[in-house]
């Protein structure tokens, strides 16, 4: 069974799925509960580092460390971390990437600032109208039962402040459906079958977001 994409607006045809794209003023993320554990770290090779608002400097991350919302994560070189979201959702993050976990009511944010992460989501385990979303700087994906890869690239910017290359957010569904909202500013949206490179078999469906 091929993989599903639902959106609002304006309207994409990728294979069986139909994408529609509206704009969508996002706001800062405030935790409902400041010090309250999101996670555990279930597994790490190399090094990561956790920033807490609570802390002045950084401090190492270690298999089996809890990870609270308002935590930022930051993951080294030829590294990788993953964590358990309160026993319903498992996080791996790649090397170079910041991630930051927030909640709202009925809604955990994974804020991906840079980097790779993948996100496989226990639906049985999801409370009736809870989502999970996945945001990056220029794009949404909220997900429900799904097992899904999101990687954001933030564009290289010239000393006369022209762009070399846009930020870019790459969503590559591997199970389930997501519902993808973009910025308010129009955005570029090229689907294709899918990409090379390991972990995005060629059956997944990619949606790749440009610019702001």
């Amino acid at each position: 069974m091929h993989p599903v994409i639902h959106t609002f607006g304006l309207r994409l045809v990728i294979s069986s799925a139909i994408i529609f794209l509206v704009g969508l003023q996002v706001q800062d993320a405030t935790a409902l509960s400041a010090g309250k554990q999101a996670g555990v770290v279930t597994k790490l090779h190399g090094s990561a580092t956790v920033a807490r608002p609570a802390v002045t400097l950084p401090v190492n991350l270690h298999f089996k460390d809890p990870v609270f919302l308002g935590d930022t994560v930051n993951i080294a070189a030829n590294s990788i971390a993953r964590l358990l979201m309160e026993g319903r959702a498992l996080v791996t993050l790649r090397e170079f990437s910041t991630f930051r976990v927030t909640e709202e009511i009925d809604r955990t944010i994974l804020d991906l600032s840079l980097g790779k992460l993948s996100l496989a989501v226990l639906r049985k385990k999801m409370k009736v109208g809870e989502v999970i979303e996945v945001r990056t700087p220029n794009a949404i994906a909220a997900v429900r039962g799904t097992v899904l890869i999101a990687e954001f690239e933030p564009g290289v910017v010239k000393a006369d402040n022209s762009a070399l290359t846009e930020p870019t957010t790459t969503f590559s569904l591997l199970k389930g459906t997501i519902t993808v909202f973009c910025g308010m500013q129009p955005n570029r949206t090229t689907p294709q079958a899918g990409v090379a490179g390991d972990a995005v078999p060629p059956t997944a469906l990619v949606v790749r977001v440009i610019g702001y």
